[in-house]
């Protein structure tokens, strides 16, 4: 399964781009959200995912993002 996002080497990054993201969006109709992203996605290698948003690229995209085609493969799974 594959999925659009955003890789960021520190959560300091990833907070950043996350508010970029949320102050990118709301008020926009169809955006009813408090946070874009409540917690990232880790990487098996430890990085942050910030999953791009369907119905939203083109704002995202104005506003700097480069997301891309992302294979789940790349999610750390925690083992319970």
């Amino acid at each position: 399964m594959e999925f659009r996002g955003q890789i960021y080497n520190t959560l300091i990054e990833f907070k950043e781009a996350d508010n970029l993201a949320h102050e990118t969006l709301k008020g926009l109709n169809g955006y009813n959200s408090n946070a874009y992203s409540i917690n990232p996605i880790i990487t098996t290698d430890n990085k942050f995912i910030l999953v791009e948003l369907k119905g939203f690229e083109s704002e995202l995209l104005e506003a700097g993002f480069e997301f891309v085609t992302l294979d789940k493969s790349i999610i750390k799974v925690v083992e319970l």
